[in-house]
């Protein structure tokens, strides 16, 4: 029977990301604590589903170089080698060159340059000596020549209830065969019914096979790790046939029989089975993301529905509600909640880089950094987090670049000579925070200024807050860095993290104070699939408000509007002064309501500023499903996308971090003056 392995290959990527992400976080735990020897059975145990599994896919490259690692792993978890901090750096840089090795292999990507050096390095940490390179141990199993391989007779008797465990015998067979030479190999149907009576999901068969490897008894074990207990898997040390009897002919099964009860000794092992469930286990499947966006779509599109029946329902029977109608919303509504919440995954993977980030440049700059991580079991949508890594991780390095001083310069400053850098994560009104903060030097606040005044992005006389001034380096091609080296200080990124996390319907702050340290404020919506949303009336048009931004609305009374000397209209709510912003002018919409006291004015915030929208009327609340505009049209300055109502119209939705980069013309309208 002949199988398409290629249909499992991207699963294999993806468990194998997953097994490397494991393995550095253990790394980077095991630098403080290298005596925890769970900490090594993990990181062996990862190295060792990566041999596996990527034998058995035929990423050689990858396999060949796992198990290089793996037999330093082993020593290191038996005690027979120490953990030292050379020692861990050496395996952190294994699990880059496996990073770029399956990348090569998924995406036709070069393979990392230095491959052969760390294999190198991890053959002599290892005591063997470093004539092999990755590539020759397998070629040398492939001709049966290796003068120290043994010869191993095993038996493997799946159970009948193999298949029921999500395993295929034939992928075993198929890595056994990776781990030496094959020099015979037997079938055993004996068990095999009638054709009639023969259940597809049930397994019959049976393999006895001869195998010359350099593998020892327990990596042939290993092979089985997962099997069910009423497997039966024995192995049995045979004789190694000479070369002139492997050419000449195959032992035949009477033969090998003969050669196994001749032996003087003989070692057989029963391969370790996998415990069976607990009562609580849960189990995962893997699913295609692009068919989970395509269910999350035809829910929202359910919802939608939902809510024209109600209208329909409504203006039919006179605003009478249905008790069936509301029960299927309401059913339609958890069903929804919990498809959108398959999206979500925690933000831990995206810290644990950034915890490798910090280590990594330590030892590049010589600093001493304490860095901490909480909150790291938050969720965010999938789409957010996978987008958000590049900005935060930018951020970590101007941190850990300009923020935190040298061990001596903070010792000069009456600090500790170790820095400390904190990342965390949390909820808050409906969306997600992530601070970054630190305990550095702070930023030099004048030279930020000078240098925005010398680029003509502010004037020589203008006043700035320090805040401000703090914002200002979010602005294209500014830097304050003395020199420019690779880990940052050209002035390209702060604007662009600044747009990829605006991008996300989010937004980002900064405070720094000279001598204290700086923080850094990303506000993230939870998902990007639906939102809560206040609709709002602009003359014949609708749109919709995100109500995660909206604070109050009311009718201000005539005089309470007043418009400073830049022609700027504000209005007075309880001591606080909040900027008016005619949403009709922006959008250019006509006949719509042009006096305060007759409209509306609905007041939101973006973290920490606020702004009020002129309206012409409140209509409702609802939630909606949005789509993208750019898909079919184009992105609109000040809109986020767009939503179908319950009646059938569709309603844009406004993006209020984008209005607040929009400049409306001075108002026209006769109001009061200040």
């Amino acid at each position: 029977m002949n199988i398409d392995m290629g249909q499992f290959l991207e699963s294999f990527f993806e468990e194998a990301s997953e097994h490397l992400e494991s393995m550095e976080a253990a790394l980077l735990q095991l630098e403080s604590t290298p005596d925890d020897g769970e900490l090594l059975n993990t990181i062996f145990r990862a190295a060792h589903s990566i041999k596996g599994a990527s034998s058995t896919f035929g990423v050689h490259a990858v396999g060949e170089f796992t198990h290089i690692l793996e037999s330093l792993l082993d020593r290191m978890r038996e005690g027979e080698l120490q953990v030292t901090a050379e020692s861990t750096e050496l395996l952190l840089k294994s699990v880059d060159v496996l990073e770029g090795l399956l990348s090569a292999a998924r995406d036709g990507t070069p393979e990392p340059e230095n491959v052969q050096e760390v294999a190198a390095s991890l053959q002599k940490l290892n005591g063997q000596e470093v004539s092999e390179q990755p590539g020759d141990a397998a070629a040398d199993a492939e001709s049966g020549q290796n003068a120290g391989a043994g010869c191993y007779e095993i038996e493997f008797k799946p159970s009948e209830n193999f298949f029921h465990f999500g395993l295929d015998p034939l992928l075993l067979v198929r890595e056994l065969a990776e781990q030496g030479t094959v020099l015979d190999l037997n079938v055993d149907t004996s068990a095999l019914p009638p054709l009639a009576q023969i259940e597809p999901e049930s397994s019959y068969l049976g393999w006895t096979l001869t195998l010359q490897t350099e593998s020892s008894v327990e990596d042939l074990q290993n092979v089985f790790m997962f099997v069910d207990d009423d497997t039966v898997v024995e192995i049995n040390a045979a004789e190694t046939p000479s070369e002139n009897e492997h050419e000449a002919e195959p032992e035949t099964p009477a033969s090998n029989e003969t050669d196994s009860q001749d032996q003087t000794q003989s070692s057989s092992a029963k391969a370790p089975k996998k415990a069976p469930a607990a009562a609580g286990h849960r189990e995962s499947v893997r699913v295609n993301g692009e068919r989970l966006d395509d269910m999350i779509n035809q829910i929202g599109e359910l919802v939608i529905g939902i809510s024209m029946v109600e209208q329909e329902w409504k203006s039919v029977h006179s605003g009478t509600e249905s008790a069936a109608i509301a029960q299927l919303s309401k059913i339609v509504r958890d069903l929804q909640e919990q498809s959108l919440s398959l999206r979500m995954v925690p933000v831990a993977a995206t810290f644990q880089k950034m915890a490798r980030i910090v280590r990594d440049l330590c030892g590049k700059l010589g600093k001493q950094i304490q860095f901490e991580v909480s909150g790291e079991e938050t969720e965010l949508d999938k789409t957010v987090v996978d987008q958000i890594g590049d900005p935060l991780i930018h951020m970590i390095r101007n941190s850990v670049d300009h923020g935190i001083e040298s061990p001596e310069d903070r010792v000069a400053a009456g600090k500790p000579a170790t820095g400390h850098v904190q990342v965390r994560a949390y909820h808050q009104g409906g969306n997600i925070y992530i601070e970054l903060k630190d305990d550095g030097k702070g930023m030099n606040l004048e030279a930020i200024r000078n240098k925005a005044v010398e680029r003509g992005i502010v004037h020589a006389d203008d006043k700035l807050t320090n805040q401000e001034i703090c914002d200002l380096v979010f602005h294209a091609g500014l830097s304050t860095a003395d020199k420019v080296t690779d880990v940052s200080g050209r002035g390209v990124g702060m604007d662009v993290v600044r747009r990829n996390i605006e991008d996300l319907k989010g937004s980002v702050t900064l405070v720094s104070e000279p001598g204290v340290g700086t923080t850094v404020t990303v506000r993230l919506p939870l998902t990007l699939a639906i939102l809560d949303g206040l609709i709002v009336r602009l003359g014949e048009e609708v749109y919709v408000v995100p109500l995660l931004s909206v604070v109050e609305s009311f009718r201000p009374r005539a005089g309470e509007v007043k418009r400073l000397a830049n022609n700027m209209e504000v209005v007075q709510v309880r001591g606080e002064v909040v900027p008016i912003m005619r949403l009709h002018r922006i959008l250019n919409i006509e006949n719509c309501e042009t006096d305060p006291s007759k409209g509306l004015l609905v007041i939101v915030e973006d973290h920490d500023s606020k702004f009020a929208l002129l309206v012409d009327d409140l209509i409702g609340q609802q939630q909606a499903v949005i789509k993208n505009l750019e898909s079919n049209f184009r992105k609109v300055a000040g809109i986020a996308g767009a939503t179908i109502l319950g009646d059938g119209r569709v309603a844009l939705i406004v993006d209020i971090v984008g209005l607040k980069h929009l400049e409306p013309a001075p108002p026209r309208e006769g109001i009061a003056v200040a």
